[in-house]
């Protein structure tokens, strides 16, 4: 059997993950760059990964607990950005908490051990990725400068965080982690 591959992320709630998806689909339909499409809006938590043969149950209730602990924070998307000329991106404002988060669940979640090998940690950098991969040279020009002009702010709570496996090429929630909820 395959190892099936894995990422946390943070959905946006229903209001602004339609907004962002809804400017996938149009770099989609006019650039023909689809590759985005394949995952749902998210901000990534803990990148890909691999989970040793058997533990998903195991993982899924240990992620679980873990994510329980943590208190409510809010997100803030703040205009759009890019990484150089193959990444266009919804801005995440840079916050201590969002950062304390991604950086205790790492921690956390590659201590317990089920995980095969420890994702690539470049420094964290939230965004939401509305292209990636397939965007042509030649395209990203005229793309960068339909998002540079758009004033695109939006908050939102983040009051769980997804699992996400990947299967049948593209990415798709299998389990919602609640955080820590007022009694």
């Amino acid at each position: 059997m395959k190892d099936q591959l894995y990422f946390l992320g943070i959905i946006p709630p229903k209001s602004i993950f339609n907004e962002i998806e809804a400017y996938k689909t149009y770099i989609a339909k006019n650039y023909g760059a689809h590759h985005a499409l394949r995952s749902p809006a998210h901000i990534t938590v803990l990148s890909p990964f691999f989970l040793q043969n058997g533990t998903l149950d195991e993982a899924i209730k240990n992620i679980g607990e873990k994510v329980y602990s943590y208190d409510p924070f809010d997100v803030k998307l703040y205009g759009f950005d890019h990484f150089g000329e193959r990444v266009i991106y919804v801005n995440v404002v840079k916050n201590e908490e969002l950062a304390q988060f991604q950086d205790q669940i790492h921690k956390e979640i590659f201590a317990e051990g089920y995980i095969k090998a420890a994702p690539i940690r470049n420094e964290f950098h939230p965004h939401i990725t509305i292209a990636f991969k397939d965007i042509k040279s030649y395209h990203f020009a005229k793309i960068w400068r339909y998002f540079f002009k758009i004033r695109y702010r939006r908050s939102f709570p983040v009051n769980n965080i997804h699992l996400l496996q990947y299967g049948n090429n593209r990415w798709l929630s299998i389990k919602e982690f609640k955080l820590k909820q007022d009694s």
